[in-house]
């Protein structure tokens, strides 16, 4: 295990680089969440695995391991479900410290981007005459971010500037745009956090003997993920063998339990029904719940600051999630919780505003006097009571 503290800049002059032996990098994430990230990279005649924490201002946990080049390229050539990053990487000694400059091709083309790992997190960075403005708190310039909308794709025009909100780790980075989608955060994070871990669950769990023996001591997945599991292959590889063998052995064994189950009443006739009634141990649901817990904390450890106070307090959180985070806060007195309580309160006491007049303008004499925004207060209601993102 290690610990990564790592810079971030542009690279005002791309020559530093002229000359210099470069090594060829494709990689790819089979695991994008804000409490892990997952990638997959070839460089050179080398692979590796890469497990990266949730990150603590510049700093977080990475675990490395190398594996053989032959699985790497299976992965990667794989794997149609997120885009590659192509990159030539150069080595540039200044001092005590060494520059990785990455030469961005394919779709990201164009992008020449300069890394340095450091030793704490207060220790000085030279700035070389070649060095350009730091994007280390910018969320665009993250590799995972770049696999899901690349360089070339940014115009001008449209470019999402960088988060407004101050960002103290990559945590931040993903809440902040989790903030910026709108709808609920905490549902669209359910949601994509969901889909990636079954992603990754695919490509790598399904031949992974003690997973399987996990997965059926936990008597398999919910219902929701039970479908979720089978459609995610069949959009993935066109097939269903992964969901076939990870189904297999937790139906044989729901099977006998019903197979144990008295079949006229008995004393314990309820308590064994109840008993294979229980809802399962689905891993799914509990990577989701971790992830959720992680976001949860960080939300309200955020709200000391003013522009995350702002940001929390004009969220479209839905009502489950409204109250899991009011409970959460009210149980450590998180200081500023009643100022976004209060403007959660006014949000929704709008909803209901618009809905009456959206009411009130349905006659035919007051239809024409219906605005936009109370049509789409129903929707609104709708989302607030069923969540959804």
């Amino acid at each position: 295990m290690g610990i990564e503290i790592e810079r971030k800049f542009l690279v005002a002059d791309a020559a530093v680089v002229d000359g210099l032996d470069g090594t060829a990098i494709t990689q790819a994430y089979l695991l994008d969440d804000p409490a892990c990230v997952i990638r997959i990279r070839r460089a050179g005649d080398r692979a590796f695995v890469t497990i990266k924490g949730a990150a603590v201002g510049i700093s977080r946990q990475e675990f490395e391991y190398e594996i053989p080049i032959v699985d790497a390229d299976t992965i990667l050539a794989a794997m149609n479900h997120g885009r590659q990053i192509e990159k030539t990487r150069y080595q540039v000694p200044d001092g005590e410290i060494t520059w990785e400059i990455d030469v961005f091709g394919g779709a990201d083309a164009g992008l020449v981007v300069a890394e340095v790992e450091l030793t704490n997190d207060n220790q000085v960075v030279p700035r070389p005459a070649w060095l350009g403005a730091e994007v280390t708190d910018d969320p665009r310039y993250l590799n995972v971010s770049l696999a899901r909308r690349p360089y070339g794709d940014w115009r001008a025009d449209d470019s999402p500037p960088p988060s407004r909100l101050p960002i103290e780790g990559l945590g931040d980075i993903s809440l902040a745009d989790l903030l910026a989608q709108g709808g609920c955060p905490l549902c669209r994070l359910r949601r994509d956090s969901s889909d990636r871990y079954l992603r990754a669950l695919l490509w790598e769990s399904v031949n992974d003997i003690g997973f399987r023996e996990r997965l059926t001591a936990g008597r398999g997945f919910c219902r929701q993920h039970a479908h979720a599991v089978l459609a995610a292959d069949r959009a993935q590889s066109g097939g269903s063998l992964g969901p076939a063998i990870l189904l297999m052995s937790v139906t044989r064994t729901r099977l006998a339990e019903l197979r144990r189950l008295p079949v006229s009443r008995t004393r314990r006739t309820r308590e064994a029904v109840s008993s294979a009634s229980r809802p399962p141990d689905c891993p799914i649901c509990g990577h989701v719940a971790e992830g959720e817990r992680i976001t949860v904390e960080r939300l309200l450890a955020r709200l000391t600051d003013s522009a995350w106070r702002a940001a929390v307090a004009s969220a479209e959180l839905c009502l489950d999630d409204l109250l899991r985070i009011w409970s959460t806060a009210t149980d450590r007195r998180v200081e500023h919780w009643p100022e976004v309580a209060a403007t959660q309160l006014a949000r929704i006491e709008r909803v209901v505003t618009r809905l009456d007049s959206f009411a009130y303008h349905s006659s035919h004499d007051r239809r024409h006097l219906q605005t936009d925004s109370e049509r789409a207060a129903a929707d609104e209601a709708a989302a607030f009571l069923g969540g959804g993102s």
